[in-house]
């Protein structure tokens, strides 16, 4: 029996092998995975959305399971995310929150890890590509959108200005995978040599230039500073050496840096990047008022926190409205790690340390490689930018940590390696 389903499942895989070598079809799973915001405002649209994000879960779903039967092995990072996501639909069970909001979002993201994680072994150029082309078109629409609607292309009862990629906040979902991405592609078609592909180089300039100019006209200055610090990385990589500038330093960073502004409250320290160029008060408008909830929140629950709540009753359990900030702003805990406490407790938080830091394992095993470099400082910006801010809609942010574990597929060897249908590094 067990050798006529391994029989089966290396039939089939040998299928969607092929499947996956179709950057045609790649491009349209990307398309199908990452709907823009915009796209929710549209009934119709929005359903065409949900039937065909289900249909492409179950394939990718069927062909994950074929490829862990097939190869025995399943990659530890998103068995680590499927559990976060199952800890948090039970926190969110027992206290009666919005499952069927969880359910889907838990959904989406997981099955992401596993197409990511899927398609790297076997066609990691491939990826890149179609994930760039996908991305970048949502970027360059959002920039669109923002010089046509200055003051929002919609609203809602929270805000009053989204546009093509949602919340001026939200935006760098996407703007900063792109900007991670257009880097690697880069990398791979030049082998960092700009004498190889001077137009690859531009592509690549052009993109991460409008992230920051799209971050500057909305005015998010976390935005500005993560778009501003991926451009910075993009013209001077070669002064970050992998000795100083690698992905455990990065997390030793972010986490000293919550402890100095979300406990200790000493941003002080950093007052003339805050008042002078994000020109922000020292409450970064009112998070430090939030943050005080948010603890008095965890210390109610601390084992398996609250969930995740219906908006109403979040607003209800926060209530907060001052000078700076309405009722809608405490829809979370605008920190990462707070957020993460108050939805699954202290067992979410130590699952979450546990992705972090088996992410960091493979990120100081490739630390060398360009590609290792180039997720690690994305991921460096993106926690920077979630010390004040909860990235609620960011699939790619748990998407990156899958691909650490291929950043050798990366590079010249290991696509021909992925050619060669060879297994990767896992």
């Amino acid at each position: 029996m067990i050798e006529k389903i391994m029989a089966a499942a290396d039939g089939f895989g040998q299928w969607y092998q092929k499947l996956l070598k179709s950057c045609f079809f790649l491009s349209a799973i990307a398309v199908i995975l990452f709907q823009p915001s915009y796209f929710t405002q549209l009934p119709v649209l929005d359903k065409v959305y949900d039937v065909l994000q289900i249909l492409a879960g179950l394939c990718i779903g069927i062909c994950y399971l074929a490829e862990i039967v097939r190869k025995r092995r399943i990659n530890p990072i998103v068995a680590l995310v499927a559990v976060y996501y199952g800890i948090l639909i039970l926190s969110t069970l027992l206290n009666q929150g919005d499952m069927k909001g969880i359910l889907l979002r838990s959904a989406n993201f997981v099955i992401i890890c596993m197409m990511l994680d899927l398609i790297a072994v076997y066609n990691p150029k491939g990826l890149i590509s179609s994930l760039l082309i996908v991305l970048e078109a949502m970027v360059y629409l959002n920039l669109v959108t923002i010089l046509i609607f200055p003051e929002g292309l919609y609203a809602s009862d929270y805000f009053s200005a989204y546009w093509f990629l949602g919340y001026k906040n939200q935006m760098i979902n996407v703007m900063l995978p792109a900007a991670c991405f257009g880097m690697i592609r880069y990398h791979m078609e030049t082998e960092g040599k700009l004498e190889k592909n001077w137009k690859a180089w531009i592509r690549a300039f052009i993109l991460i230039l409008t992230t920051v100019l799209s971050a500057v006209l909305v005015h998010s200055g976390a935005s500005i500073l993560i778009t501003g610090a991926m451009l910075i990385f993009w013209l001077f990589q070669g002064c970050f050496v992998d000795k100083l500038f690698n992905f455990r330093n990065y997390l030793i960073l972010n986490i000293l840096l919550f402890f100095v502004i979300v406990i200790f409250r000493m941003q002080n320290l950093f007052a003339f990047l805050i008042e002078d160029i994000l020109h922000k008060n020292l409450t970064l408008t009112g998070r430090t008022v939030i943050w005080d909830r948010t603890l008095e929140l965890i210390g109610e629950k601390p084992i398996l926190g609250h969930g995740v709540p219906f908006y109403e009753d979040r607003k209800l359990q926060y209530a907060i409205e001052t000078k700076w900030i309405n009722k809608a702003a405490g829809l979370h805990a605008h920190d990462r790690f707070l957020e993460t406490l108050y939805r699954g407790g202290i067992v979410l938080l130590i699952h979450y340390l546990a992705i972090l830091l088996t992410t960091n394992h493979y990120l100081m095993k490739f630390r060398k490689l360009k590609g290792a470099k180039i997720i690690a400082f994305t991921l460096f910006v993106y926690l920077t930018g979630m010390i004040t801010e909860f990235y609620d809609f960011s699939p790619m942010f748990f998407g990156l940590m899958t691909l650490s574990c291929y950043c050798d597929r990366f590079e010249s060897a290991g696509m021909k390696d992925a050619e060669n249908g060879t297994e990767g590094s896992i």
